[in-house]
C-alpha cells in the first residue's frame, strides 16, 4: 500500500458517504481506508457493504483523536493521513501526495491546499498553505487543515506522534507543537487536495475549543503568546510575499448531499482567500 487513510466516524452517515466516495475513486495509488466508527448505528453499518474498499471497525472510543489513533495503529502504509466525515479528497489528490513524498523522502509532514465549501459544495474560499511556524501556532492557531495533512509512519514509530486524547477539539494544534519540538521537517504541496465543509458548527468553533485554545496558550513556554500580534503580522506577511491572497481561477469536483453518487464540478472564476464567515 502507498498510503493509509483513517476516518473517525460518529453519527454522520450522510457526510461519511461522500467522504468514502472521494477516497474510493482515487486513481493511480494503492491505498487502504480505515473507518473507525464509535457505534453510530445501522445507517453507518450499512455503508460497509456499499463501500467494500473501506475497512470498518465499529467500537466505542474516547473521542475523535482516540479514533484516529486506533485507526493509525491498524494501518500499514509508509504514508498516513486522516480525513473527517465532512471532508473529501479531490480527484487525483492522493496520487499527487504519494508522488511528491516519494520525490522528497526527507519530508516528514506534508500539507496541501484546501477548498472551503458550504454544505451544498458551493465555493466559499481558497486556503493555500505555507509550512506552519511554532510561534504562530502557539500564539494564534494551527494554520493548516488536517484534511490536507500527510505524514510518514516513521514519526509514529520513532517520535510517538500519536494524538493526545486529552484534547477533544485542538489535538491537531497540540500535535503540531510536538512536531516542531521533535524537529520534524514540514513541506507543502502547492495543489488543492481536499475540500472542507464550513457548516458553521465545526468543532473548532465550539465553547470547548475556545477553552482548549486558552489552555494551549497558557502552557509553557509563554513567550510566543506575549508577541501574538507580531506572529500574526509575520504570518500575513509570509502569505503576502508568496502571493496567497490572490488565488488563480481553477475548478474542483466534489460529491454533494444533493448528488451523492457523482462528483459535481465547480468552476471558480473569481477565487478569494477571504473566509468571510470567519472574520
Amino acid at each position: 500500500m502507498d498510503i493509509s487513510i483513517v476516518t473517525p466516524s460518529f453519527r454522520q452517515p450522510q457526510w461519511l458517504r461522500l467522504c468514502l466516495s472521494s477516497v474510493a475513486d482515487q486513481e493511480g495509488v494503492a491505498l487502504e481506508h480505515l473507518v473507525q466508527d464509535s457505534c453510530s448505528g445501522p445507517e453507518v453499518e450499512a455503508l460497509a457493504s456499499e463501500f467494500p474498499h473501506a475497512r470498518f471497525v465499529i467500537e466505542k472510543d474516547e473521542g475523535m483523536y482516540d479514533a484516529v489513533n486506533r485507526g493509525l495503529r491498524q494501518s500499514s502504509s509508509d504514508i498516513c493521513a486522516y480525513i473527517n466525515c465532512d471532508e473529501q479528497y479531490l480527484p487525483g489528490a492522493l496520487a499527487k501526495v504519494v508522488r511528491h513524498m516519494k520525490q522528497h523522502p526527507d519530508i516528514d509532514i506534508l500539507f496541501g491546499d484546501v477548498v472551503v465549501t458550504d454544505e451544498h459544495g458551493r465555493y466559499t474560499c481558497s486556503r493555500q498553505v505555507l509550512p506552519p511556524r511554532y510561534a504562530h501556532t502557539k500564539s494564534c492557531y494551527f494554520s493548516t487543515f488536517t484534511a490536507a495533512m500527510f505524514f510518514r509512519r516513521r514519526i509514529l514509530e520513532d517520535h510517538g506522534m500519536y494524538f493526545d486524547t486529552a484534547w477533544k477539539d485542538l489535538g491537531d494544534a497540540e500535535w503540531g507543537l510536538r512536531a516542531f519540538g521533535a524537529g520534524l521537517k514540514m513541506g507543502v504541496l502547492r495543489a488543492y487536495v481536499a475540500s472542507f465543509v464550513d457548516t458553521g458548527e465545526n468543532m473548532n468553533l465550539g465553547e470547548n475549543a475556545k477553552r482548549e485554545y486558552q489552555r494551549l496558550r497558557s502552557q509553557p513556554p509563554r513567550w510566543p503568546v506575549y508577541l501574538s500580534r507580531v506572529w500574526q503580522a509575520h504570518h500575513r506577511l509570509r502569505r503576502l510575499v508568496h502571493g496567497l491572497y490572490w488565488p488563480q481561477p481553477f475548478s474542483y469536483a466534489v460529491y454533494t448531499l444533493d448528488e451523492p453518487d457523482r462528483r459535481r464540478t465547480i468552476d471558480v472564476q473569481r477565487p478569494t482567500a477571504l473566509w468571510r464567515s470567519r472574520l
